[in-house]
């Protein structure tokens, strides 16, 4: 797996971490959103991954940092409200994924 996952697009390493996030495996999570920010970094969507890998992590203060990036980079208008949410339930400590 772990040779197959230097072929993924971030797209592909996305969602292959929100699958982990989703069965509460969340530093398998946080190691793959990691990598596909180093492999891709300063994108929207590997920004709202770590901002998820972090928070899955319990570290609320990085998922944040990582939101207010991912915020400024949002691509439309649904994007940013969506941000905006998260932002808001991670202030409040709440879990973002589920």
């Amino acid at each position: 797996m772990n040779k197959a996952l230097s072929f993924g697009s971030m797209i592909d390493l996305h969602q292959y971490g929100r699958q982990l996030s989703n069965l509460k495996m969340y530093k398998d999570a946080f190691d793959i959103f990691k990598m596909n920010h180093d492999k891709n970094p300063g994108q929207f969507t590997t920004l709202m991954g770590l901002t998820r890998g972090y928070a899955g992590l319990g570290d609320l203060k990085n998922a944040l940092r990582y939101a207010g990036q991912a915020l400024s980079k949002a691509p439309d208008e649904q994007n940013k409200k969506n941000v905006q949410a998260i932002i808001d339930k991670l202030k409040e400590g709440k879990d973002i994924n589920q």
